[in-house]
């Protein structure tokens, strides 16, 4: 999984998250919007420890999240639009340093 960044001033760097990725599929509930998916994703993830990277809506949702506490470092992305939705996360707790 890349994921990319934020390094500050302005600048970003893409990052390999782990070898691979977990991903999951599911139908949303009718008439769940990319607003209220955004939203309340991003308020869950926060509130359980997650911080969140970067979150968007238009057409569709997106929320990228970071876990890092003890020897955890988890990437994770929550996609959809529509009925569709898909979630993502790398698999592994690694270092940085073991991705480069």
């Amino acid at each position: 999984m890349i994921v990319t960044v934020d390094l500050g001033k302005g600048q970003s760097e893409d990052q390999v998250a782990g070898l691979g990725s977990i991903t999951k599929a599911c139908s949303a509930p009718p008439f769940q919007s990319p607003v209220l998916v955004q939203t309340v994703y991003s308020a869950a993830l926060t509130q359980a420890g997650w911080k969140v990277v970067h979150a968007a809506h238009g057409a569709d949702a997106l929320v990228i999240a970071h876990y890092a506490a003890g020897t955890r470092n988890i990437w994770a992305s929550l996609h959809g639009g529509g009925a569709d939705y898909r979630a993502s996360r790398s698999p592994r707790q690694r270092q940085w340093s073991d991705a480069r």
